[in-house]
Formats: C-alpha cells, structure tokens, sequence
C-alpha cells in the first residue's frame, strides 16, 4: 500500500489541515475527510467543502516521517492556527490529549468510567469482556496470542521475537493441572493465581518447582495450614492441554 501525505482546506474558512492515508486507491484520498478531533469539528459545523492536495507518496513508514518533517517545521504544524492539526503530523494517530488540561481531563474521565462500572449495564460488560478474553487466550502461549513478532512488549521495551523465544510457551496463560497422588484430588488453574487459592500454597516456589522438576515432595506442613496435605506427599504438575 501507497501513503500519501494529504493537504486539505476548507474551501470557505480556508483552514488547513496536515494528514496520512494509506491506501491502493489514490481515489479515496479525495474522497478522505480526515480524522482530527478539531478538523471534524469544524466540518461539522461549517459543512464538508474541501479541497484535497496530495503532498508526498510514500512506500514506508521511516520514509512518510522523514518526508512530513519538512512540512511539520516550515508550517509549524501543531502551533498554527491556520491549521487544524492540534500537533506535528506524524502519521501515528496523534494524541488526543495534547494541548489540553492533562490533568482536569484526565480526573474527569476517571470519574466517569468509575460511575459506569458502578452500574448494572458497566458490570456485565465488563464480566462479558473478561469471559470474552479467557476463552480467546485459553490453551495458547503469548506467541500465539499476540500472532505477531512486530509486538513490542511495553514492560521490557523489546520485540516478542527477542523476549519469547521459538518453542517457548507462557506458563501462566496455559491451564494446567495439580494432582495429589495420595488423595487423588485434581485442580485445574489457568495461573498462579488459581493455584495460591485452591491449594492455599506460594506460587512461588511452589509452582515455579512443580513446573520445573514435574513432581514435588511436601517436606513440611504447617500447624496452621488450611489444606489437608501431609509431610510426604506428592504433588505432580501437568498441562492441560500440549
């Protein structure tokens, strides 16, 4: 696909505004009206007459950003009020919270979610979501789940391919099962979380040996313990599905 770096102008205020479409048809360029928070308001309240100019046609993404750089700087993008682009042109989205009260904004949207989690309606979508995602990730490793190696983990700063290696599946997205060979009690978690509550042990090391060695041997017991294992018993670990 083409990217095209697009100048559009309302025909009567003649306000201007920096934009990126990406597509095989150079005619949906024309027919594109933008996606600025400030631009669509201003079309919507002074009609959809624009003027379409293409500036740059671009094959990549480094190549659009090196190309819009020049325009961003001679127009000064972002601080011209000839234009509706509430900052530089980077073909990335924008940030919407850009140019505003941060912190007002932000207090306000807080409450807001805060007030419809509390309701009825704002509970079942979010139990709905939560189902949702358990079955979509049940069975699968993080490679699987993220099915692309252009993922850039924000905890590490790093590509999947650099941190989940070929082969490597993650555990704790993985249902897996305990046995108490002595009982023969099974359960079945889908994380350490399960386990610390259904077995009333530490996932870690409890876990982490199970998951390693297979098989585990209780040492020690407790007094106070909740659970009914005893000094000697085994615990065996297994994956649900492999």
């Amino acid at each position: 696909m083409a990217i095209y770096l697009l100048l559009k102008q309302h025909r009567i205020t003649k306000l201007q505004y920096l934009c990126k479409k990406t597509t095989n048809n150079v005619c949906r360029c024309f027919a594109y009206k933008g996606s600025g928070k400030r631009w669509l308001s201003h079309l919507n309240k002074h009609g959809v007459l624009i003027n379409t100019a293409i500036l740059e046609v671009c094959t990549t993404k480094e190549e659009f950003k090196q190309k819009v750089l020049k325009y961003n700087n001679v127009w000064k993008v972002g601080n011209n009020p000839a234009f509706a682009n509430l900052k530089p042109e980077e073909g990335d989205g924008g940030n919407t919270w850009c140019n505003s009260n941060d912190v007002n904004r932000r207090i306000k949207l807080s409450k807001s979610l805060i007030k419809f989690n509390a309701t009825e309606h704002g509970k079942n979508i979010r139990t709905k979501c939560g189902k949702n995602t358990r079955i979509r990730q049940q069975g699968k490793s993080m490679r699987e789940r993220i099915n692309n190696n252009m993922y850039v983990d924000p905890r590490k700063g790093k590509k999947t391919e650099e941190i989940y290696k070929p082969g490597y599946t993650h555990p704790q997205q993985k249902p897996f099962v305990i046995t108490h060979i002595e009982s023969g009690n099974e359960w079945i978690c889908n994380n350490e979380r399960d386990f610390s509550q259904k077995l009333k042990l530490y996932a870690d090391p409890w876990l982490r040996n199970l998951k390693r060695l297979g098989t585990v041997y209780i040492k020690h017991v407790k007094p106070t313990t909740t659970h009914n294992f005893n000094k000697g018993d085994t615990l065996t670990f297994k994956y649900l599905y492999l």
